[in-house]
């Protein structure tokens, strides 16, 4: 049978690509660890994890549970939370604008979990630029806001609280040359056709380190589109700078991508809950998506 323990070794596992370390972390013994693996694979009867020289990657198959075991310890952790707090009464309607990338690659699953858990508090959702959510965040059209508040820029006004940071990795297709090495530099990048993202300002914040290191990319293609740099990348036409928040293993083509870090610093995406100071909307239901999202992604 496979247990709640052993979905949470599973998560460690694929997070630490270690077995030696992700026992460390969780404070169990190596072959604990490596019998939850085992017992997994032979419940569900596919092999979810390979060795290779860069320690454990996860197979297609492996990628698909990871997903079904995070959720199923999200909601599992979330309800406890539930009971502790007794919220499931709580009344009311909140208004959130989210950024396009926050839209497509993180929120959704949070929106399942947190209406079958809060089922009378309304939640109204909209996708809107970073500069549009802080503009209705200060005249009241929006309760809170979710983006990257890296990129914040009415401080005195807004509050906010940074809940998942997600690094910025070099995506490359699976027999690219880069992969013989542990970590790339932007001046080896430079010289490889290169993707550039522009959805959310993210072709300004890689202007500015490339800027920093006085270094120019072979841009190529220029896109919103994270799926047609994630194909083209697969396929073999250029690489690109992107967060681990919007990573896939297989593009639409079933095409594999590798990630690789890089030398030099890259900010990350810094995922927060942006709200206006003079916010009159009810507190109980604000505390309660913030606290949800805390636990939500401190459990993911």
């Amino acid at each position: 049978m496979i247990s709640y323990k052993h979905m949470e070794y599973f998560i460690e596992v694929s997070a630490t690509k270690q077995i030696l370390k992700a026992s460390e972390n969780l404070n169990v013994s190596q072959s604990t660890i490596t019998m939850a693996m085992k017992t997994i694979e032979d419940k569900i009867n596919s092999k979810l994890l390979i060795r290779n020289s860069k320690g454990i990657e996860l197979t297609y198959e492996g990628f698909l549970f990871l997903a079904h075991a995070k959720r199923i310890v999200f909601s599992m952790n979330e309800m406890l939370n539930i009971s502790e707090e007794n919220n499931i009464s709580t009344k009311g309607e909140i208004n959130i604008a989210l950024s396009f990338t926050i839209s497509g690659y993180f929120f959704a699953n949070y929106y399942a979990e947190f209406i079958k858990s809060f089922p009378n508090i309304k939640i109204n959702i909209k996708e809107a630029s970073r500069s549009d959510i802080e503009k209705g965040l200060l005249n009241g059209t929006f309760d809170i806001g979710l983006f990257n508040v890296a990129l914040l820029e009415n401080k005195l006004t807004l509050k906010y609280e940074t809940i998942l940071k997600s690094s910025r990795k070099l995506w490359v297709c699976s027999n690219h040359k880069f992969l013989k090495q542990q970590s790339i530099s932007l001046k080896e990048i430079s010289k490889e056709n290169y993707l550039m993202i522009t959805v959310d300002e993210a072709s300004k914040i890689s202007k500015d380190y490339w800027d920093n290191n006085n270094l120019i990319p072979n841009v190529i293609y220029e896109t919103n589109s994270i799926e047609a740099i994630r194909s083209m990348v697969a396929n073999g036409s250029g690489v690109a700078i992107l967060a681990d928040l919007v990573y896939r293993p297989w593009s639409l083509e079933s095409r594999k991508v590798e990630k690789l870090n890089v030398i030099e610093e890259i900010p990350s995406i810094d995922v927060g809950i942006v709200w206006a100071k003079n916010n009159k909307t009810n507190n109980d239901v604000l505390n309660i998506f913030r606290k949800f999202m805390k636990l939500a992604t401190n459990a993911i």
